[in-house]
């Protein structure tokens, strides 16, 4: 319903198999969410909400939901959604006060499975807004419920959304939470670029972005030369079968750390600061230059680095 009025929510599938559930994990990507479907609150604590780390994972865990009773409800199918990455969680709904005759507004700066005992021990946490039938929610009513409640200026959408879905969908009641409460505004979608010309210079900066340059090369030589272009990186990684090919090549790559198949972590203490890159020197790592960033040196000492009146590298 709610996807139908335009708002983006994780792609999902219901199932009432653990077989089928491998499959649809594998479509949705490997790890999912697995949440029983049943018609009452508190699932997640009653554990049946689950997150599983891979299709395997999945089917064993649909395995173990399906025909638990929470509440008095006995899981007969469980649904496999995608992840959302979650800053924090908030919560809205428009329900039907029967009392008044009138819709009503309900937001929080807290949602999440406590969100029951919230509104129980700390009423003043939850806003209760009323919604004037003739009306309904416009922009600024929105806004009015966001700032009430302590939500971020995107959630006005969201509340104007699920206000159609409450009224197209001729419901009693439309909840969301937890509503993931981080800001995406500034992502942009990653991009790959397959074998850029030696000219540009992603062949010899680090761009700090969501961009993928792939070079291809032909001989060792030409990998060595292509990784070690910008003189210096964080990590790298060789990706070979051939222990012998690795242990060869590795200590010609100029990174901090070279992982063999996967990206080594720069918390690792198993080696000194200090690698081959000019940039391990620096910031990245409390190496000399940060220390004579942030302590008085000599009068007109020029640090290196890109400064308006000045270029200088290590």
């Amino acid at each position: 319903m709610v996807s139908r009025q335009g708002r983006d929510v994780p792609r999902a599938e219901v199932t009432d198999s653990p077989a089928k559930a491998r499959e649809i994990a594998r479509r949705l990507g490997g790890r999912v969410v697995v949440k029983a479907q049943a018609k009452t609150g508190g699932r997640g604590k009653a554990g049946g909400v689950r997150l599983a780390a891979d299709p395997a994972a999945a089917e064993a865990v649909v395995r173990r939901i399906l025909g638990m009773d929470i509440k008095g409800h006995s899981v007969r199918t469980v649904m496999l959604a995608g992840p959302v990455g979650i800053d924090r969680e908030f919560s809205v709904s428009y329900v039907l006060d029967r009392t008044a005759g009138a819709f009503l507004a309900t937001a929080s700066a807290e949602g999440g499975t406590e969100i029951e005992e919230v509104a129980a021990e700390r009423p003043e946490a939850v806003a209760r807004i009323p919604v004037d039938p003739a009306e309904g929610v416009t922009t600024a009513s929105a806004a009015e419920i966001a700032r009430a409640a302590g939500l971020p200026p995107q959630t006005v959408d969201v509340l104007l959304r699920l206000r159609q879905v409450l009224v197209r969908e001729d419901a009693l009641l439309v909840e969301v939470n937890p509503m993931p409460g981080q800001d995406t505004s500034a992502y942009v979608q990653p991009v790959t670029l397959l074998d850029p010309p030696p000219s540009s210079p992603l062949h010899h900066a680090e761009p700090f972005g969501p961009v993928d340059p792939i070079v291809l090369v032909d001989t060792e030589a030409e990998l060595l030369a292509a990784m070690n272009a910008s003189n210096g990186a964080l990590v790298a990684t060789l990706s070979t079968d051939d222990r012998a090919t690795f242990d060869r090549l590795a200590p010609q790559i100029r990174a901090f750390k070279t992982g063999h198949g996967v990206p080594r972590s720069r918390g690792d203490r198993d080696e000194l600061f200090g690698g081959h890159g000019a940039s391990w020197r620096g910031a990245f790592v409390g190496g000399e230059l940060l220390v004579r960033t942030v302590t008085r040196g000599p009068a007109g000492e020029r640090l290196p680095g890109n400064f308006p009146d000045h270029h200088l590298m290590p």
